[in-house]
């Protein structure tokens, strides 16, 4: 017969190895759904910038695409040019304004529908349509486009090869 001072102990010990065995199963669980996601950023994300600067490291063109080494002489040529960082300054200027805009304007946005201040609909009313009206003219659209009475569809269906001549 056990000893029942042990009886407790066994018990929490085999409660713990269940507890790890679940612990196990979840942790293989969430690789299983971690591995189609890790695949879409190995295929549409690491894949692009690895050929992105194989591209930049030889002198494959749209008219010659054969793939020729160059090492980093286009990026000695790129950084040389002034149109380069021309272009770079103009980039770096306007992604700071309109992130600067969009930040500042969405803040206002956002206290303005949440305030209590005569308008508040309006304001709501002006944010949310243009993310209601393409679904609700797209959904209309069908409705009539599919309607057994009015639909362009179903007249040119009735109409037939022989009655159009």
């Amino acid at each position: 017969m056990a000893d029942p001072r042990l009886g407790g102990l066994m018990g929490n010990h085999t409660l713990a190895q269940r507890r790890r065995r679940i612990r196990e199963r979840d942790t293989a669980l969430a690789m299983l759904f971690v591995v189609p996601t890790a695949g879409y950023v190995l295929a549409f994300i690491l894949g692009p910038v690895v050929l992105a600067v194989a591209y930049a490291l030889s002198d494959v063109t749209v008219a010659d695409p054969s793939f020729d080494w160059v090492g980093l002489g286009n990026i000695d040529l790129v950084l040389a040019d002034s149109v380069f960082w021309r272009s770079l300054l103009n980039t770096f200027v306007i992604t700071v304004g309109t992130t600067s805009l969009a930040v500042a304007g969405g803040n206002v946005v956002a206290r303005l529908m949440l305030a209590r201040v005569y308008g508040r609909s309006l304001v709501r009313l002006c944010v949310l349509m243009p993310w209601v009206t393409p679904v609700t003219l797209s959904a209309v659209s069908w409705l009539w486009l599919l309607n057994s009475v009015y639909s362009p569809l179903d007249w040119a269906g009735r109409q037939g090869p022989a009655r159009r001549g």
